[in-house]
């Protein structure tokens, strides 16, 4: 009976480290992709182009977004740069 009580502790301990490895991967997937719906157009077919998506030229800004998102393009880098971290024009 310990036996199974204690296989049932590890599972337990085992899910929740998953959930929360997995709930990191997540957030850390949306940090990369946040920012990509204030990019313009122009700058979005541009990332889509270094990414190869094949179609872009033919997206919408919404559908270049998600082919962007899902691709796992670092919008949020990109718009940092674009910006600078203090709000400040950064480097081109």
């Amino acid at each position: 009976m310990k036996r199974l009580a204690l296989g049932t502790g590890l599972a337990i301990l085992i899910a929740g480290l998953f959930r929360r490895h997995l709930n990191r991967l997540i957030g850390s997937i949306r940090s990369r992709t946040d920012g990509l719906d204030r990019l313009t157009k122009e700058e979005l077919y541009q990332r889509a182009q270094e990414a190869d998506i094949q179609g872009r030229s033919e997206m919408s800004k919404d559908e270049l977004v998600r082919a962007l998102q899902r691709n796992g393009s670092r919008g949020r880098e990109l718009h940092e740069e674009r910006i600078g971290h203090e709000g400040q024009p950064g480097p081109r």
